[in-house]
């Protein structure tokens, strides 16, 4: 342009601070012409011309000379993300109730957005977002999938299913060699993905997101992923993980076997709320009568009678042989002993010993003479209950 149309711009320059925002910087990231023409402008710019970049990804600037005079401010995703105290205020701001303010930063890792998602989706949080609380991270996923290489967005999918993970872990269940470098460009790029130790973690509305995507696009190399995790994770000793992986993805015979085989390790570990709680989701067909009396006895570990009577009740309903029905018929009598009701503790005690003598089951068998035992002597019969015990 003529020399004439430039003054106006030189005077200003000269007369007032100016500041130059750019947004969405990292489309930039592949153009390096594009990056050459701003970091000219980094170098040469006028004294009094500010530039604020705004990216998901580190800029490939020259920012080391800035950063030497100190004439640089760079602000990462946790200096922007909320504290409880935060969360509350910023709730309370826009008229939503503040209380659940550290449980909205936990789930969000202090992302402002997302503490408004889940705030105007909770229950009495009505306005704007209640009727589809998950269109804006719907929009927000899919311009980040979507900004991906094939090969990152396939690994961002698979990657957010396990949760946290090491990069052998990873490795190892996605049969790939390349996840550190994978995690390397998800982590410059500012994909909501957190290094917690040797773990990479996503964020845990993004990962809900992600699997939701790898759920619709390809339903059965998320079950092949999960199945592969469920082992890894068994190797490893975290058994409730293992069965969790199952359940998320609703591979009910998978989780019924894997049940069956570690009855024992669930028992001896203690776990017996995630027995519960694993025995509770299968449905009922697969539910055989010892996985009901592992539940039973986890039951009344905690001292949740009623429940341990159902299942030992349903146990021994399903049970197609002895053995099976014994062990529910153990756990039956030694529940209403506990409970005082020793009669019929008693009858079922009686009829079980009958069927443990008859099947050679001497443990079943010393154990049911205690629980008779101990009934009678509940029922006022002292000397049967003490013949009973000594034998």
């Amino acid at each position: 342009p003529p020399r004439s149309t430039l003054f106006p711009y030189t005077t200003l320059f000269r007369s007032h601070s100016l500041t130059i925002v750019l947004d969405d910087f990292h489309h930039l990231d592949d153009r390096p012409e594009a990056t050459a023409l701003w970091e000219h402008l980094f170098r040469f710019r006028p004294a009094r011309l500010s530039l604020v970049i705004l990216s998901r990804t580190v800029p490939l600037l020259g920012f080391a000379m800035l950063a030497a005079m100190d004439s640089l401010l760079g602000l990462g995703r946790t200096d922007l993300s909320f504290s409880a105290g935060e969360a509350a205020e910023l709730l309370a701001c826009y008229g939503l109730d503040p209380a659940p303010a550290s449980h909205f930063v936990a789930r969000t890792d202090g992302w402002a957005t997302g503490v408004l998602m889940l705030a105007r989706s909770a229950p009495g949080g009505i306005r704007l977002l209640r009727a589809r609380a998950d269109a804006l991270l719907d929009q927000l996923g899919g311009e980040i999938l979507n900004s991906l290489t094939d090969d990152l967005r396939g690994f961002v999918l698979e990657s957010a299913v396990l949760g946290p993970a090491t990069v052998e872990q990873v490795d190892a269940i996605l049969g790939r060699q390349d996840s550190r470098q994978l995690f390397a460009e998800a982590l410059a790029r500012g994909l909501f993905l957190a290094l917690e130790g040797e773990q990479y973690r996503f964020h845990d509305l993004f990962a809900e997101f992600f699997t939701a995507a790898l759920r619709r696009e390809q339903p059965e190399r998320l079950r092949l992923i999960r199945e592969r995790a469920a082992t890894c994770w068994l190797a490893g000793g975290d058994l409730p993980r293992a069965l969790g992986a199952l359940a998320d993805d609703e591979n009910w015979p998978a989780l019924a076997a894997m049940l069956e085989e570690e009855r024992g390790t669930l028992w001896s570990s203690g776990l017996w709320g995630t027995a519960i709680g694993m025995v509770e989701r299968l449905p009922e067909a697969l539910r055989s009568p010892r996985v009901q009396a592992l539940a039973g006895s986890c039951h009344a570990q905690r001292g949740d009678y009623t429940s341990a009577l159902a299942c030992a009740n349903d146990g021994m309903a399903i049970a197609s042989d002895k053995p099976e029905w014994l062990r529910c018929a153990v756990l039956q009598a030694d529940v209403l002993q506990i409970e005082g009701r020793f009669q019929e503790c008693c009858d079922t005690a009686q009829a079980a010993l009958r069927t443990a003598r008859d099947l050679g089951e001497t443990v079943a068998a010393t154990r049911l003479l205690n629980i008779l035992g101990r009934a009678k002597l509940g029922l006022g019969l002292h000397d049967e209950g003490k013949a009973t015990m000594l034998a």
